[in-house]
């Protein structure tokens, strides 16, 4: 289901994409009535599987990195940044790229990139596609 959120959010559905993370994290911590997140949710029945407490997961990283913000490295010293969040509500973010962190934000609808610390010399395009 996050993959599909991923493909959502490159075809500019974002709202559609939120949506299906939303439901899976219900899944995962609400309905099993554990809050706990879970390795996985069984296919076939819902159910939270697989070792508890686990902290993060591949899919849902893909849907979010190269999804809702579509990262693409264009060159070895080019990154673009597609954000195609469902809508322009204020967020920030630390964004780990290659050679370089940075903080990703969005304030009154603008977006803007600052990078953090030292990197090594990294274009970094930041192109808005939200809805």
């Amino acid at each position: 289901m996050l993959v599909d959120a991923w493909g959502r959010f490159k075809n500019h559905h974002g709202s559609d994409a939120e949506r299906l993370i939303l439901e899976v994290g219900r899944a995962d911590l609400e309905e099993g009535g554990d809050y706990q997140p879970g390795e996985f949710l069984n296919g076939d029945t819902g159910r939270n599987m697989g070792f508890p407490i686990q902290g993060w997961d591949a899919s849902l990283f893909a849907a979010i990195y190269f999804g809702a913000f579509g990262l693409e490295r264009v060159s070895p010293e080019q990154v673009n940044i597609r954000v195609r969040l469902a809508n322009k509500r204020d967020f920030m973010t630390q964004l780990v790229l290659p050679g370089m962190t940075g903080m990703l934000s969005s304030h009154s609808g603008r977006l803007a990139w600052q990078t953090v610390g030292k990197g090594r010399a990294l274009t970094v395009n930041v192109i808005d596609e939200r809805e």
